[in-house]
């Protein structure tokens, strides 16, 4: 009896820990940012799809997002971690959908992989998803997909909600002559 405890304890307390502690499973996470809040209506506020590989090297990934019915939405793939675009980035009847690669790799906690201009006229509250299990591959030569975490999102758009000021782009451009 004593040595089936030894055999079972061990896979009990992995299992619970990969439970209680997911981000030492060693998955992906996919999340939007921000991930909640309450903004003032007829303006736009800038959602980034953001990446975390937890530590291993990525190159390819492949995202469908639901959007509520009654957003505005459009799309910036500016400062994007994607390097070539397989399916660029589109809204068709309120799914984002995109799929690229990244021939260099990426391993980090906050790739930005797109951003989602969001805006409401009237108030509402706005839940994001993904849909399925978005795929993340990992640049280990064979292309072998990555298990991956999602966080959702719900921002809400009222008439007192908070203001968003728009970044000011302070950066001069680059000297120039013909």
């Amino acid at each position: 009896m004593n040595k089936l405890l030894y055999k079972i304890y061990p896979a009990v307390i992995f299992i619970l820990g990969a439970m209680l502690f997911p981000g030492f499973a060693g998955a992906s996470i996919l999340r939007f940012d921000p991930g909640a809040g309450n903004y003032r209506t007829g303006q736009t506020v800038p959602v980034q799809i953001l990446l975390d590989t937890e530590q291993r090297k990525i190159n390819a990934v492949s995202v469908d997002i639901q959007l509520p019915d009654n957003v505005k939405v459009e799309l910036s793939d500016g400062n994007s971690i994607i390097g070539n675009w397989i399916e660029v980035p589109a809204v068709t009847n309120n799914v984002v959908h995109f799929a690229g690669i990244i021939p260099s790799g990426f391993n980090g906690t906050d790739g930005i992989l797109v951003t989602l201009l969001i805006s409401a006229d009237e108030p509402a509250i706005m839940p994001f998803g993904f849909i399925g299990q978005p795929q993340v591959l990992l640049n280990d030569g064979r292309g072998t997909a990555d298990s991956v975490s999602v966080i959702s999102a719900s921002l809400e758009f009222s008439e007192n909600g908070l203001i968003v000021s728009p970044d000011a782009d302070i950066t001069p451009p680059e000297p120039f002559t013909i």
